[in-house]
This record gives C-alpha cells, sequence and structure tokens, in this order.
C-alpha cells in the first residue's frame, strides 16, 4: 500500500473512500506484476527456443535427441537429461542447451535492467513530494522550556490545510 504523499495527492483522496483507493491500487500492482513476470517468462521461453535451434544448427538429430531437445525447450533453464543418447549427441545437444539458457538469462536480465531504469525514471518524473509551508506560531508555559521545538520563543509546525 502507497501513503498518499507518495502518489502526489494533496489533499488526499475522500476518507470514505481510502479503502476502496487502496484496494485498487493493490489490485492493479499485483496484476501488474503478474503480467510482468508471465511475459517475461515467455519472451525468455522463446528466445531458448529460438538459440536451441540455431545452435543445433542443420545437422540432423536421432528421434531420442529430437524428443530431448523438445523436452528441453519445455524448460528452459533446466539441465536436459541427456543419459539416454548417445555420448556425441549427448554433448552436442547439452552444450547448446547451455548455451541456449545462458543467452535466454542474459536476455531475461536485460529486460529486468531496462524495466527498473524505464521505473526510476517514470518515478523521478512522476511522483511528487509536496512542499509544506510552515508557520511560526509563539508559544507560552513550562512545557516547552527546554531548547527543543523553540527557536527564539517560536515553536515551528506545519501549517493547517484549508480542509481542516
Amino acid at each position: 500500500m502507497m501513503p498518499e504523499s507518495a502518489l502526489g495527492r494533496d489533499p488526499p483522496a475522500d476518507e470514505s473512500n481510502a479503502g476502496i483507493a487502496s484496494g485498487i491500487n493493490n489490485g492493479v500492482a499485483r496484476v501488474a506484476g503478474l503480467l510482468a513476470i508471465a511475459i517475461l517468462g515467455a519472451v525468455i521461453s522463446a528466445h531458448f527456443g529460438s538459440v536451441l535451434d540455431s545452435d543445433l544448427g542443420q545437422r540432423p538429430l536421432a528421434p531420442a535427441a529430437e524428443r530431448t531437445v523438445e523436452k528441453a525447450k519445455e524448460q528452459p533453464l533446466a539441465v536436459p537429461g541427456t543419459g539416454q543418447l548417445p555420448p556425441p549427441e549427448a554433448n552436442r545437444v547439452r552444450e547448446a542447451s547451455a548455451d541456449a539458457s545462458t543467452a535466454a538469462f542474459h536476455l531475461g536480465c536485460a529486460i529486468a535492467g531496462v524495466l527498473m531504469i524505464l521505473g526510476g525514471i517514470a518515478a523521478g518524473f512522476g511522483i511528487e513530494n509536496p512542499r509544506r509551508r510552515t508557520e511560526a506560531v509563539a508559544v507560552r508555559g513550562a512545557a516547552l522550556s527546554s531548547w527543543r521545538g523553540k527557536l527564539g520563543g517560536l515553536l515551528l509546525r506545519p501549517a493547517l490545510r484549508a480542509s481542516q
């Protein structure tokens, strides 16, 4: 939940709708996070499959190796099981899968980094921190006889809003 000051609202929304506004804000944030994870996963998976096919090249594979490659595409960042393949094909599939996993992971990190930078830029321009006016108010009494809270006999406090 984001406080009103972080959302740049001054004065905040009507207090009778605060719960609804908070619920909507939380719901939108959660859905956006889920969509980002799903989209990023789909992009990583597609890139993995593309790089794996490219690394394996045009040389044909045995049917067992083809099945292993298809299973590897279902779990992009996992190590494929190549135990049943002949050693030359097992090495070829393992190396291509490792290269594809590395490339897909790097793409995912690059996308996440770009999104973080864009989020920082959007926050830098979009979030306002309104300045509060302060006014000096004369005080009397022993309650403020210490040096704290006083400046030459005056107490500084935030100015009241017109709505208060």
